[in-house]
């Protein structure tokens, strides 16, 4: 019993139980920066990235929580995500960032669905991190193999058809059936980076 009770506090409560402490100290990170060794600040997001490693490496920890009506949405929670009633987690959905996602009530994320709240881009031999929080309304459908990306706010009773990508900040009218890649993705990726503030530069 007390090696059970051991391995379930280190793959279950140990992580997001420092992150929550890390949250209330420096809050949510948002937006555009470098990380890195040569960094000038330290990044929270790669902290919370790297505690969240375990579950992104064995994702059978989170697909046992998957089978139990309720326990992923709680467990999400648990990360600081804000998620409603009635949500349906099919067992191949892969959230990455569980500490950036706002979801309603009633939405059905299909199986092989991905769902990010960051993307890193190289910029003169640095790395470059955005940052932003995924918003998804209620009764909203996330069929298969459906992408998304930091920033995008999918609106009410939106349905997305398999395979669709939204690019990031993209926005989802409320009651729209969308189409799968409607544009490029370049364009809207190059566009999210600004140049860094000085603090925010590495050395």
């Amino acid at each position: 019993p007390f090696y059970f009770t051991f391995f379930l506090f280190a793959a279950f409560f140990q992580s997001p139980i420092i992150w929550r402490h890390i949250l209330d100290k420096y809050g949510k990170p948002s937006g555009a920066s470098y990380f890195g060794k040569n960094a000038t600040l330290g990044n929270s997001w790669f902290v919370a990235y790297q505690l969240q490693q375990l579950y992104n490496s064995f994702s059978f920890l989170e697909k046992v929580l998957k089978l139990i009506p309720g326990a992923f949405s709680t467990w999400l929670r648990f990360w600081g995500s804000q998620v409603g009633e009635k949500v349906n987690w099919t067992p191949g959905s892969k959230i990455v960032d569980r500490t950036h996602l706002s979801i309603g009530n009633r939405v059905l994320v299909g199986n092989e669905c991905y769902i990010s709240a960051h993307i890193i881009k190289k910029r003169d031999n640095k790395y470059l991190l955005y940052v932003k929080q995924v918003e998804i309304g209620d009764d909203v459908v996330l069929a298969l193999q459906v992408i998304i990306s930091p920033g995008v706010k999918i609106k009410n009773n939106a349905f997305l058809e398999a395979g669709s990508g939204v690019y990031p900040n993209g926005v989802i009218e409320e009651g729209e059936h969308y189409e799968r890649f409607k544009e490029l993705f370049e364009p809207r990726f190059n566009a999210l980076f600004r140049k860094p503030s000085k603090e925010q530069s590495s050395k």
